[in-house]
Formats: structure tokens, C-alpha cells, sequence
């Protein structure tokens, strides 16, 4: 699908099959957060039928579910993260396609339902990172709108940063002690701290070349490696079995060496730099979704798993096409009949 939304991005002549699939991309969007809305707020209702009287669609661990008398009475609520963090990557190009829709009062309306509805989501899930995601996108999309050049610039910096220093910055909150303070959730973030400690300590053993794509989880590290770092009342980290860093920007260090970080270095600044050169509304966009996908990453989930590579691929696609749109809009408007 994301294939389909690059080659459309460039093969298309006419400026209505630009529009109609703009158009179908946004309902789809629309429908998928009606979708996650429901199952949110109502338990994951369609996901439990499914399971229980039709087929079993989705890879539901058992510690994730209750089972009563062989039918899935609960599901976490955590089982959603994914699909939340999705959303989070996909919206703000989605916001964009509302170009296409010619009446202005709908154009604001179905924006404006799309934000509300996303971020209900965002708010009443148990994905932390999406809303860390959420609100740096967002926050960076209105820095945007103030100087386009000076956040791409900032956004460069930040990216050099991270990449350049992602080892030490990693060990940092477990050498200040972040992890023992005992208002910060143990299972999510005081968790992390640990987890990056750990894996920043195993870089150093190979750090040119690194272990290898997913070589993280051979390495089958358990926290606490020592009972004394245990935080007291911190069961979480007592055994805890660590197959991923829980950080793409590490886990790149650890896997691929600092020559993967340096050629992942070199790829974000080239991007930023691309997206200099875009329309000036999709420019912001594409600030705002890279700094969402890079903060996706800072806290979140493994690197190499396909769902997260797929929601990168069709946001950025949906960026080629939200370019397209922008160059039918401005061509409508030099028109002579515009």
C-alpha cells in the first residue's frame, strides 16, 4: 500500500486522481481512528467477538488476556499500543489530505474531529510514547509555523545529538539515579532506565561493527544483573528478561556499530535537508512527523519490527503524496479559472 501511495505520488497526471486518492487515504484514516476510538473506550468489543465467534485474527498472548470458560472475556489495554503509536505516525499526514476536499467548513471539521478523536486516543491509552510522540509532533509542528528553517535546523542538531551521543546519554538517568525515584511508573520508565543501561554497557564490547541485526535479543540479558542496583519495591526489573534496548537510537549503536550509527546519522540529516526543499504546509508536516517518529523511537519498541517499519513507510509515503496534493492546489490557484 505505502508502494502504491510513492508510485502515485509521481505517476499521476491528473490533478482529480490526485484528489480521489488523497480523498480515500483520509476516509481510510478516519475510519481506522473510529475504529480504535471504539475499541478503546469500549474494551476492544470487535476484537473480542472476532476472537471468540469467528477466528482468531490476532496473536493474543495469554498474559495479555482473561479467559472464562474458553471465551476472551478481557483484553489489555496495552494490546493497543501499537495500533495508538500508528495512529500517532500517520495523523499528521492525514490533517494534510483534508486539502482535498473542495468546501472549507468540512475541510475544518473533519481536521478538527481527526485531532479531537486522535488525541482521546492518545490520552486513554497505555502507550506513554505515543504521547510523548504526540506532543513533540505537535509542539514542533507549531515551532514550524514560526520559522521553518530554524526548526529543520534545530531538528538537525537534535538528530546529531541523539545519533552521536545515544550510548552515554542512555547510561545517564541510571548513573544519576533517575531509576530509584519511586514516583516514576516502575514497569514503563523507571524499567527503561535499566534496559539502557544494560545495553549501553554491552556496546562497548563490539562497538565498530556491533552484533548484528537483532543480535539484541541472543544476547538474552536479564535485569538486574545485580541484585544490589535493584531498586527497593521494583519487581519489575527483578529477572527481567531484556530481548530489544526499548531505543532505536541504541539499538543501532549495539547492533550495526557506530558504522550503522554514522550511515543512520548521515540518512536522518539527508532527510531533514530533503525536506527543506518541500511546499512550505507540507515542510511543517514533515518536521512535525519526524520528530513524532523520532521520539516513537527514543522510548519505544524494537527497531526491527515490521509493524513500526511499515507505519514509517506509509507516513513518509502519504508525505510524497500530501506534496503531490500541494502542487494541485497551487496550480488550481494560478489557473486562469481558479
Amino acid at each position: 500500500m505505502a508502494g502504491f501511495l510513492i508510485a502515485s505520488s509521481f505517476l499521476l497526471g491528473d490533478p482529480r486522481e490526485t484528489r480521489v486518492l488523497a480523498k480515500s487515504a483520509l476516509a481510510g484514516l478516519v475510519l481506522g481512528v473510529a475504529f480504535l476510538l471504539l475499541e478503546l473506550v469500549f474494551d476492544e468489543p470487535i476484537k473480542r467477538y472476532i476472537a471468540n465467534h469467528v477466528i482468531l485474527l490476532f496473536d493474543l498472548a495469554p498474559k495479555k488476556v482473561v479467559i472464562v470458560d474458553g471465551e476472551i472475556v478481557d483484553v489489555k489495554a496495552s494490546v493497543l499500543n501499537r495500533n495508538v503509536t500508528s495512529l500517532v505516525l500517520l495523523l499528521i499526514p492525514g490533517l494534510m489530505f483534508t486539502s482535498a476536499l473542495a468546501a472549507r467548513t468540512r475541510r475544518h471539521a473533519v481536521l478538527a474531529a481527526l485531532v479531537l478523536a486522535a488525541a482521546i486516543c492518545v490520552l486513554i491509552s497505555e502507550s506513554g510514547t505515543s504521547l510523548v510522540a504526540f506532543s513533540l509532533g505537535a509542539l514542533v509542528l507549531g515551532a514550524s509555523a514560526l520559522s521553518l528553517k530554524a526548526t529543520r535546523v534545530g531538528l538537525m542538531v537534535a538528530w546529531t545529538i541523539a545519533m552521536v551521543f545515544a550510548v552515554p546519554l542512555s547510561a545517564l538517568p541510571y548513573d544519576l539515579g533517575w531509576n530509584r525515584w519511586t514516583w516514576l511508573p516502575p514497569a514503563s520508565v523507571a524499567a527503561r532506565f535499566y534496559i539502557w543501561k544494560h545495553m549501553a554497557d554491552e556496546v562497548w564490547k563490539t562497538p565498530i561493527m556491533g552484533v548484528g541485526i537483532r543480535g539484541a535479543r541472543g544476547l538474552k540479558l536479564q535485569l538486574p544483573a545485580d541484585p544490589k542496583m535493584l531498586r527497593e519495591a521494583n519487581p519489575v526489573a527483578d529477572g527481567r528478561r531484556v530481548p530489544h534496548p526499548h531505543n532505536i537510537f541504541l539499538q543501532i549503536w549495539l547492533e550495526l556499530g557506530a558504522i550503522g550509527a554514522a550511515l543512520a546519522l548521515g540518512l536522518g540529516l539527508v532527510a531533514l535537508w530533503q525536506i527543506g526543499t518541500l511546499p512550505a504546509l507540507v515542510q511543517a508536516g514533515a518536521n512535525g512527523l519526524f520528530a513524532a517518529g523520532a521520539a516513537v523511537g527514543a522510548s519505544g519498541f524494537d527497531l526491527w519490527q515490521t509493524w513500526l517499519f511499515a507505519s514509517y513507510v506509509f507516513a513518509w509515503a502519504a508525505i510524497l503524496l500530501a506534496k503531490r496534493l500541494a502542487a494541485v492546489a497551487l496550480n488550481d490557484q494560478m489557473s486562469p479559472g481558479a
